[in-house]
Parts: C-alpha cells; sequence; structure tokens
C-alpha cells in the first residue's frame, strides 16, 4: 500500500487475503499485476515532480523492506534470535516462517522490478533480496535440481538395449527395484563422491506420447551433447551381467561386440560419443578403454627383442633374418632423435613447437624404450656388420613396419571389435583425453563419416527411420529438420507390411499405381535425403561403396541405409567433394562409351541367372601394352539382375563406366548413363555397380554381352546422380 496507495489507487485490503474454505486466511498477490498496471497508467499522466515525490517513497519503502526481511532470512537461517537488532523471538516455526518470508521475498524482488520499468528516468537503488534456503528444499519438494551453472555436478549415462526389460514405449516409467539397481550402479562409479550420483536414461528422460512429441523432439535432438558431456557412459547389457568382471579384457570386448548392445542402432552413439565407457558385469563395471588392444602393434618391439636376446651371438649371425632385425632395432633416423629431443625440451613459447613437445612428452615412455634398443643393440650391429655400416631406408622401413604390423588374431580381432564401438576417428574428433568437441571447433563431420557408416553395418531398429536422425547425431548435425518429417503410425506400418508380405495382393496394388513397399520406405527415404542436405562434403568414392540408394532422380548416388549386413565400404577418404542439384561431383578416371549393339550368347529360362558383360572396343589399345589399368576395363560384369541391365542398355546408349583404382590392385566400377555435358562437367544418372572380368575368364554359360566404342577420359569432372 506505501508504494502504489499514494498514486491515488485506491487499494482493497480484501483484495490481498484469501479465505478457504476452513475459515483460514491467507496472503494473496493474485490481485497484484492489476495495481502494477494502474501504477504505469497514472504515471504517464502524472505531473512530474509528483512522479519524483512518489518514486523517494517508494524507493525508501523497498530499502526498509529489503533491510527487514533479509535480516529476517539471515537470522532463521543461522538460527540467530536477533540479526541488526531485529528480534525474531516471534519466529517458533521456521517451516511457516520460511514460507511467508519467501513470499514477502518475491513480492519485494516483483516491486523493484516494476519500479525499474515504470520510473525509467531514475535508477532505483541496487537491492539484493536473500531467498530462505529452505526455498531451495520447497523447490526441490516440487521436482527441481538446483545447482549453480559453473558448478554442474558429473553425471552417467545409463546405455542399454530397451528388449533387456529396462525400456518404456508408454510412460517414463520403472519399477522400484530397477532404479535402485541404475542408482547403487551409478553410485559405484564414484565410491569417494557426493552420493546419490545423478544419471541420465533415455526411458526415464526423453518424454513419450503425442502430446510430448516437441519435447521429445529436443530431448533426441539433445542426445549427442547428453552423452558427450556424461563424464562416464555405463553399459548394461544382458549377456555381460550373465559374467564376472574378472574375464580376460579380449573375451569381454568380444563378447560385447557380438551382444544385442552392440547390434542395435541407438547404442551405437552412446558407445561413440561418451568421454569413457564402462561395461557392467554381474559384480561391478568396468572400462577397456585403456586396454592394450587398441593399439595391437604397441608390444612388437618387446616380442622383436625378446626373440632375439634368447639367441646367441653365434645364432645371430648364421641367421640373415635375425641380422636384419638386429639391423633395425639397431639404427634409428632422424626422425626418432628428433622427437626424443622435444620430449626433453623445456615449455616452448611458440605454439606449433610446444604441440611437437607435448606430442612427445606423450610418448616418451615408448621413445625412451626404443632408444634402450638403440643402445643396446647398436654395439651387436657393429659386431655383426661392421663398423663402418650405414643404415638404409630399408633398415627404416622395417622398424616402421614392426611397428604396425598387427601379429595376433585375437589382439586383432579384439582392436577391431573395439573400434566398432568406439570408432577409429571419434577419438580425435571428441579428443577424449581431454574432452573437447573438436565438431563445435571447426572440426568437420565429414571427417567421420566413413567410419560411422561403417559402425552402421549390420545394426538393427525396430523403426527404420530413426537411421537419418542417429546418422546425424553422430555426425554432430542438427537433427531437427530430419525429425520434423512425420512417421506411419504403428497402425498403417502394419497394414503396408501386410500387404507387402502378400506377393500377389503386392502386384495388384502396383498394377494400379500404389506400391505399398515404396510407401513404408516413403518416411525413411525423406528422412536420409534430409540428412544428405544438411551436409556440405561427402566422400567421393562412396559411389562404389555396395549400399542400397535413393532412387529420386538426382539422388541416386546417395545411400539409402547403411544398414545392411552386405554394406561394404572399403576406403577412407582423404579428398572431400560437393553435391550440385543434378547429383554428386567426383573427378574418377573412366570410359565414355557408345553402345551399338548386344548379343545374348545363351540365355536361361528364367531370364535371371545369366551375367551381363560390357565389352568396350578401343583401337587406340589393341595393339599397344601400354595403359594395363585401362586395358583391364575392356571387360566388365555389370552386377545385379540381368533382366534390368538389358532394359536400361537397351534405352541408353552413351554411357560412363567410372572406375577407381583402389588399394592392393582392388578396383570398382560404376555404370552410368550420361544425359549431357556443359561447363567442362559430364551429367550422369547412376545405374548400377560393375567389376573387371578378365579376358582369361571364360564366360557364364548364359550371358548376354553388349558391346560399344569407348574413350577413356583422363580426370574429368562427372556429376552422377
Amino acid at each position: 500500500m506505501a508504494v502504489i496507495g499514494p498514486i491515488g489507487v485506491t487499494l482493497s485490503q480484501a483484495e490481498f487475503v484469501r479465505t478457504e474454505a476452513d475459515g483460514s486466511l491467507f496472503i494473496t498477490t493474485e490481485e497484484l499485476p492489476k495495481y502494477i498496471w494502474f501504477w504505469l497508467a497514472v504515471r504517464h499522466h502524472q505531473p512530474r515532480r509528483d512522479a519524483e515525490e512518489h518514486v523517494e517513497l517508494v524507493d525508501s519503502c523497498l530499502v526498509l523492506a529489503n533491510k527487514v526481511l533479509n535480516s529476517l532470512t539471515t537470522a532463521l537461517s543461522t538460527g540467530s534470535p536477533q540479526a541488526e537488532g531485529v528480534p525474531v523471538s516471534s519466529i517458533v516455526e521456521p517451516s511457516t516462517a520460511g514460507k511467508v518470508l519467501l513470499s514477502l521475498v518475491i513480492l519485494g524482488d516483483q516491486l523493484c522490478l516494476a519500479r525499474n520499468e515504470i520510473i525509467r528516468y531514475s535508477d532505483g537503488p541496487a537491492l539484493h533480496w536473500d531467498y530462505p534456503s529452505f526455498g531451495t528444499a520447497l523447490l526441490q519438494e516440487a521436482g527441481w535440481y538446483i545447482t549453480n551453472v559453473e558448478n554442474v555436478p558429473s553425471y552417467v549415462a545409463i546405455s542399454h538395449v530397451w528388449s533387456d526389460g529396462k525400456g518404456n514405449p508408454h510412460q517414463n516409467f520403472l519399477p522400484a527395484c530397477q532404479l535402485q539397481r541404475l542408482q547403487d550402479s551409478a553410485n559405484a562409479l564414484y565410491p569417494s563422491s557426493r552420493q546419490p550420483v545423478p544419471f541420465w536414461m533415455d526411458t526415464l528422460c526423453v518424454p513419450v506420447g503425442k502430446d510430448f512429441r516437441p519435447a521429445r523432439n529436443r530431448a533426441i535432438n539433445r542426445m549427442k551433447a547428453t552423452y558427450k558431456n556424461a563424464e562416464k557412459i555405463l553399459v548394461f547389457d544382458s549377456s555381460l551381467e550373465l559374467v564376472h568382471s574378472t574375464i580376460a579384457p579380449e573375451e569381454a570386448v568380444i563378447r560385447l561386440r557380438y551382444s544385442p548392445w552392440s547390434t542395435r542402432l541407438w547404442t551405437m552413439q552412446e558407445g561413440r560419443l561418451g568421454l569413457k565407457v564402462y561395461l557392467q558385469f554381474r559384480d561391478k563395471s568396468k572400462s577397456f578403454d585403456d586396454q592394450p588392444y587398441q593399439n595391437g602393434a604397441s608390444g612388437n618391439l618387446h616380442v622383436v627383442d625378446k626373440i632375439l636376446k634368447s639367441m646367441t651371438t653365434q645364432d645371430l649371425a648364421s641367421s640373415a633374418p635375425a641380422v636384419l632385425l638386429v639391423r633395425a632395432l639397431a639404427y634409428t633416423d632422424q626422425t626418432f632423435q628428433l622427437r626424443l629431443s622435444y620430449a626433453q625440451k623445456p615449455p616452448q613459447s611458440n605454439s606449433e613447437e610446444e604441440e611437437l613437445r607435448v606430442s612427445a612428452i606423450e610418448s616418451f615412455e615408448d621413445l625412451k624404450f626404443e632408444d634402450n634398443l638403440h643402445k643396446t643393440w647398436l654395439p651387436i650391429a657393429k659386431d655383426l656388420i661392421g663398423e663402418t655400416y650405414e643404415p638404409s631406408w630399408l633398415d627404416d622401413q622395417l622398424r616402421s613396419n614392426i611397428h604396425s604390423i598387427m601379429m595376433s588374431p585375437v589382439v586383432f580381432h579384439c582392436g577391431e571389435a573395439w573400434l566398432r564401438i568406439r570408432g577409429f576417428s571419434y577419438h580425435t574428433a571428441l579428443n577424449r583425453e581431454s574432452g573437447t568437441d573438436h565438431l563445435r571447433s571447426g572440426f568437420k563431420p565429414s571427417s567421420v563419416f566413413d567410419d560411422t557408416a561403417r559402425g552402421l553395418q549390420g545394426r538393427t531398429t525396430s523403426r527404420i527411420e530413426d537411421e537419418p536422425v542417429c546418422l546425424c547425431a553422430l555426425l554432430g548435425i542438427d537433427t531437427t529438420p530430419v525429425l520434423d518429417i512425420p512417421v506411419l503410425s504403428s497402425r498403417n506400418k502394419r497394414i503396408l507390411s501386410s500387404i507387402s508380405s502378400k506377393p500377389k495382393f503386392a502386384t495388384a496394388c502396383c498394377k494400379v499405381g500404389f506400391n505399398p513397399q515404396s510407401r513404408l520406405n516413403r518416411c525413411h527415404d525423406e528422412r536420409m535425403k534430409a540428412a544428405w542436405l544438411l551436409l556440405d562434403a561427402f566422400p567421393p568414392h562412396m559411389i562404389f561403396w555396395n549400399v542400397p540408394r535413393l532412387q529420386e532422380k538426382g539422388w541416386r548416388w546417395a545411400p539409402s541405409t547403411f544398414l545392411s549386413e552386405n554394406t561394404q565400404i572399403s576406403s577412407w577418404a582423404t579428398v572431400m567433394t560437393r553435391r550440385l542439384d543434378e547429383g554428386l561431383l567426383v573427378g574418377f578416371e573412366g570410359w565414355r562409351i557408345s553402345l551399338k549393339k548386344h548379343e545374348i550368347m545363351q540365355t536361361s529360362a528364367e531370364g535371371d541367372s545369366d551375367c551381363v558383360i560390357l565389352q568396350i572396343d578401343c583401337p587406340d589399345l589393341v595393339d599397344n601394352d601400354y595403359h594395363p589399368f585401362r586395358r583391364s576395363w575392356m571387360r566388365s560384369r555389370l552386377l545385379g539382375p540381368s533382366k534390368r541391365w538389358r532394359k536400361i542398355l537397351s534405352k541408353h546408349h552413351d554411357v560412363a563406366l567410372i572406375v577407381e583404382h583402389g588399394r592392393r590392385g582392388e578396383s570398382r566400377g560404376v555404370l552410368a548413363s550420361v544425359h549431357k555435358e556443359a561447363d567442362g562437367i559430364i551429367f550422369t544418372t547412376f545405374q548400377g555397380a560393375a567389376e573387371r572380368y578378365l579376358s582369361t575368364s571364360p564366360l557364364q554359360s548364359a550371358t548376354t554381352v553388349f558391346s560399344g566404342t569407348g574413350r577413356w577420359i583422363d580426370g574429368p569432372k562427372w556429376c552422377v546422380g
């Protein structure tokens, strides 16, 4: 009343008192906003002098109220009988008094805000309102988790398979016994920390139901950040919970590799984005991030050293391979000596020099061991091959191979399994040692594209339309545009699946223009296309991958899924490319072919088991022994149903065979139909994969041969649509 009354507004005390059904009286501020708006209206029509006098009164009232309320709050919080001369002996029930104080503090804070917004020509007093500590308790009772932003506690993210019984598609609920076990497991990861340890779990934290779809989409969009920011990921899998943590690390990882957890779609990002992954066993949880199988070749120098030390000097001298190994251990190159010197330097002011020094220090133990090998074996090498021997690049190459060759199949497969779980590129992309997220500081999503595609191979999901969402999350891309594409209802999915499972019925539907399988896949394909639109760079060799592809015009280069067990992704990208409106821009070599005719040597009755061969005639290469790679592609086999290829090649007479030099002599090809050439780019439409068919190979019993005149094109730009 002291604040608003003097402006000529009549206040009714009854409006600020609420009477309950039992006769209890409560102070209420439900009508306060009305009077604040009245205050604003009067202020705009009030003489300046009257306004200045009123604001002085308002400020003095607020200062007095602030002093009294803060003193009472302090007294109540500390239990002191008196604070700044204000008696508090009448406060006998802290819980009741606290609630009254909390209400008054909120009122004072609101009036301060109103004063500063309405009276803008002068600054009000800088007042800080002390909220009673039990105000926090009241918020916690209401379900809030209160903490300082700069002191967000560490939390554990739970990763699990819903089929193991820890999922709930209908509500955010789990039985109390399961919740207690989850909490105990999270607490066990921090035995000396404050309990209980906060944990996150999708079953409990991702909203479910149609009414919460926007909130659910936001939660899914934040999943990458949720798992990346978690200090520890705790994996629950029923196959691991049957055994004790004392099993060998190799067995534990192989078990996980072939467990239900490792074959599901959503668990992939949980394993790759986490800073530290722990596996829950029957007795306790355990991490395998620091096991030696992550660098299976790291112990090779120890093994070679041990083998050579088991031989006598006479045995070494009489064995040429042993002498070669001694040379590899005895002589080090300049690079090694430089790295060793960097590890022993003091901190450097130059950032590049300091980065080299830190890198050398991180591998100092290995460098020191290798230096000891050099000192041990150098005198022996001089005795065996003479003082004047000068090491060659072959010695360096052998030493490098000793470092990198994987000799143990157990360690090799274990390392492969762990890379599938944790990822090869993600270790660098997320910088797990420091916890820095390079995906947000200039690290390109395309840098982990190949690794992500490999990791998706063979995984399963009950909702195929989730694959593009998970792909975006793994690449660090906003999933909102993908989630905005609606999915089919469960009822419609069941109907379409039922129709597709009946071949005659499905064929009849297709004849009248309704393809049930296409309709069933439409959401997934549209979401996949939306995911590709969000990327700005692509590995060009993805046109050679053995994957199902989108069928929309201009998008046939783009994989429609990576989940197939038969997916083959056999190379890593070093150079990226971009997408044009008409397709993917690539720069591989290839043949431009003008088809002339085709000959059916013999066709099987079904027409499905025969082979389609593409024969290229090029007079310039007939009697020329040069360009063996080009010659090897003059005869190729088109992969896929022959009936489809005969239809395509009978329709398109200008085609291109785009080929890639693979590693270890491997080579893959793609056949595309050409439809135009402009600005140095040959625009094509992807038709299918091809492989070399060596001239010494006999033709199959049922073969269709298409022939044409070809022209080899070095390093062109193809747009594959």
